[in-house]
């Protein structure tokens, strides 16, 4: 089995390294950052993938930046959608099974209750809309696939949530979080690690083309993840005197539309799987060990 990973410099990338390297699967893949393997260089894709005949590719790669998708739509489409569809007709023609990652943000958060695979999608923003394209696009290409909708993920590596709050802390007396945007952390970790587990099961031919969600084991606002990461840091640093203040959507300017809901339900993948939901609250305590750690 022969695996390859495009846009390995990223924070879940990164994480699929550490998982292969633990589980000491490193000769299964072979692992392209940005640098060495730009997905919008669609004849260098082309090239790579079929001097390799890998069976399995995972695209780790996006335009992830919401609010700066809304004034860079062309290259937030060629990255999410365009790229994504020339990378899913290379599957195609080699019979590669192409896991790709999608997001919460394909619906519009006007649900009460987590989202199910087969909910009806309505992006808000430029990049909701271009995800869910990339998703049409894997579809329509006839492709064998696996697209993991995934939320609020966060890591110990890249630009995330959590990281920004870390930095944030030891600057600031106070800080304004949203309190009514509600959605499901996910620890990039335990998304690779899921990948991993995935990938045993698409080899025994016990996965076919499909919708997956996998997110954190409950929903929370930012106001609250928030507040979890700071009582978390201040076991180790009393010196932490940061007051984080809940403030409504409407108090903080930004160009994307968010959902107000965006909750996944992952019943699906953890019982078809037996697996386990990512437990945000142990993730947030594994990132600052292994930050501290580094």
């Amino acid at each position: 089995m022969k695996a390859v990973v495009i846009g390995s410099g990223g924070q879940l990338g990164q994480c699929i390294i550490s998982q292969v390297r633990k589980k000491n699967l490193a000769k299964n893949f072979i692992f392209y950052s940005r640098s060495k393997l730009d997905i919008s260089n669609h004849n260098k894709v082309k090239e790579t993938i079929n001097s390799i005949m890998p069976n399995i590719i995972i695209n780790a790669s996006g335009y992830t930046d919401v609010d700066g998708a809304e004034n860079n739509k062309i290259e937030a489409n060629k990255i999410n959608n365009l790229s994504v569809k020339n990378l899913a007709e290379v599957c195609k023609s080699t019979n590669a099974t192409l896991i790709h990652i999608s997001t919460d943000y394909v619906f519009d958060g006007s649900s009460i209750i987590p989202y199910k695979e087969s909910d009806k999608t309505n992006p808000k923003s430029v990049y909701g809309e271009t995800k869910l394209a990339g998703e049409n696009a894997i579809i329509s290409s006839g492709c064998s696939y696996v697209i993991i909708r995934t939320s609020w993920v966060y890591s110990e590596y890249g630009k995330n949530f959590m990281k920004s709050m870390l930095e944030l802390f030891p600057q600031r007396d106070s800080i304004n979080i949203i309190d009514d945007q509600i959605g499901c952390p996910t620890y990039a970790q335990d998304l690779a690690k899921t990948i991993l587990i995935l990938i045993k099961h698409i080899k025994k031919k016990e996965i076919f083309s499909e919708i997956l969600h996998f997110a954190g084991h409950e929903k929370t606002s930012w106001f609250n993840f928030a507040k979890a990461i700071l009582i978390e840091k201040q076991k180790d640093d009393k010196n932490l005197k940061c007051v984080i203040n809940p403030i409504k959507t409407s108090e903080f300017k930004s160009l994307a539309d968010r959902p107000k809901f965006s909750a996944l339900d992952c019943s699906k993948i953890l019982t078809k799987f037996k697996l386990k939901p990512s437990n945000w609250n142990k993730g947030i305590s594994d990132v600052i060990v292994n930050l501290e750690n580094q």
